[in-house]
């Protein structure tokens, strides 16, 4: 696996949403979780919401392109705590 982690704004995260879908739900429809396949959808939700205020930052965890993981928070101190979700495995 040779990966990369990319740092984008609010402006720059469309191209990668199907991709932070498949993250979120692999993270949390498992164990301990078992959220709902629907909940990933709300994530994005959210996360579009978040993606237009100043400050916004993702940093996504690439390979060949793919999403494995990423993490959001602001470059502003008043929305510093940061969301994360855990990695994918990477494409074969």
């Amino acid at each position: 696996m040779s990966g990369s982690v990319r740092l984008v704004s609010g402006e720059q995260l469309s191209p990668y949403v199907d991709g932070i879908r498949a993250v979120y739900a692999d993270a949390f429809g498992a164990p301990p979780w078992h959220e709902e396949p629907a909940l990933a959808h709300t994530c994005l939700i959210r996360l579009a919401q978040d993606a237009r205020r100043p400050g916004f930052l993702a940093a996504l965890a690439l390979d060949r392109g793919a999403v494995l993981g990423f993490a959001t928070g602001w470059t502003t101190p008043r929305r510093s705590r940061p969301a994360a979700a855990t990695p994918r495995r990477p494409p074969p």
